[in-house]
């Protein structure tokens, strides 16, 4: 259940701010900030886009209901609230942090999130100033004149990491009651202009496939097939069907796409995007994103390719273990993608093509010897294969 689930009574009314600047708040919160979170080296970046389509799947117990949570979110001071949306206001990133976090910090950020939802709370807020010279070497604050969270030079305390997943709540909390309102609004503006159609059916959804509604327990399903992970009510469920020309450039064969997103939101975001063809309930891409996929340096390309041999052992391990393949019945290509003329060497592609013409696109992280992405082809052979910006090289 989302933040705009939780809430009974709006109060962006109670706010003192102009309609513009409701709406500079509500185009922030829709864009998706966090994608220049500092500690991704792979964005939400489809996650982002279709934010300004996203439709929450409500009434399915995605996300229980916190009481301690919803307890301290709704008696935030008129204050304090306007100071979360003055921050959005004037552009402030959330998620723009002055250094990255340590590890050590990433391990304890990941319990105290837990801890944050059954009522461990910081015994103080975190501090907003004006300018950066208002923040000490070794103090947590954040700085409206920069739109940063200014992290200590030091090892972050339990205490300011709690203020951080309290900041990061009451961010988002805030910023949802603004699309509320906003999405109550329009829902009642196009009720208003459609209703001599109310009658009429949804002619573009699929007729005997799978329908939007049906995507979370599917999509439960192969997060747990391919990556071995059990998606509880911590996690934030939406779900959305491609229209237009997405489904013209991206999808030409398919008449219904889902994009479906699970979602850890914090300091530290775990992510998994799933893309699923609604006329055979086919599972078109699978995506991990988030801390766990980002790499604490660039190699170069040299040392990337040096470790490539490995990264096909860890595929094939995968791909006898989880997509029942047989190794000795399949070739395997390996490639780096180019961007702009530069290798991205922080991951390699492999592709598995069988005698069937069923291709499987894999990506390996160099860094990390994992696996966060597979993407399945059905029209995939040796001549098509390097018609992208990865050039395929066959393996021995």
């Amino acid at each position: 259940m989302s933040h705009n689930d939780r809430i009974n009574n709006p109060i962006i009314s109670n706010l003192t701010m102009s309609e513009e600047m409701k709406m500079n708040i509500l185009e922030n919160c829709k864009k998706g900030r966090r994608t220049s979170d500092n500690l991704f080296r792979y964005s939400k970046v489809l996650a982002t886009c279709l934010a300004l389509f996203c439709i929450c799947i409500s009434g399915l117990g995605v996300r229980a209901a916190i009481s301690a949570v919803d307890e301290r979110l709704q008696n935030m001071s008129e204050e304090e609230k306007n100071d979360y949306m003055e921050m959005n206001i004037l552009g402030a990133d959330a998620d723009i942090y002055t250094r990255d976090f340590t590890e050590s910090e990433v391990e304890r950020i990941l319990v105290l999130q837990e801890e944050y939802k059954k009522g461990r709370f910081p015994a103080e807020t975190i501090s907003i100033v004006e300018t950066v010279a208002d923040v000490g070497d070794d103090e947590l604050a954040v700085v409206k004149e920069d739109g940063k969270i200014h992290l200590p030079q030091g090892e972050l305390t339990d205490e300011q990491l709690l203020q951080l997943i309290d900041y990061d709540e009451k961010t988002r909390y805030t910023m949802d009651i603004v699309s509320e309102e906003y999405d109550t609004e329009s829902e009642t503006t196009e009720a208003d202009t459609t209703d001599a159609d109310s009658g009429e059916t949804d002619a573009d959804g699929p007729t005997n496939g799978m329908d939007i509604n049906e995507t979370y327990d599917f999509s439960i399903e192969m997060v747990k097939k391919y990556f071995g992970v059990d998606i509880d009510d911590s996690w934030e469920f939406s779900a959305v069907q491609n229209e237009g020309e997405v489904m013209e450039v991206n999808y030409p064969e398919y008449k219904v796409v889902y994009d479906v997103i699970f979602e850890k939101n914090g300091p530290v975001d775990e992510g998994y995007h799933l893309v699923i063809c609604g006329d055979n309930s086919q599972l078109i891409s699978i995506n991990h994103s988030g801390y766990v996929t980002a790499p604490d340096n660039t190699l170069s390309y040299d040392e990337a390719l040096a470790r490539v041999p490995q990264g096909k052992d860890t595929v094939v391990n995968y791909m006898e273990s989880k997509l029942d393949l047989d190794a000795d019945t399949v070739k395997i290509y390996s490639g780096f993608n180019s961007f702009m003329d530069q290798v991205q060497t922080d991951f390699c592609y492999f592709m598995i093509l069988d005698d069937a013409g069923n291709g499987y696109r894999i990506r390996w992280i160099v860094e990390t010897d994992e696996i966060t992405e597979i993407k399945f082809y059905t029209d995939k052979n040796e001549e098509n294969i390097n018609n992208g910006s990865v050039n395929y090289t066959l393996m021995e």
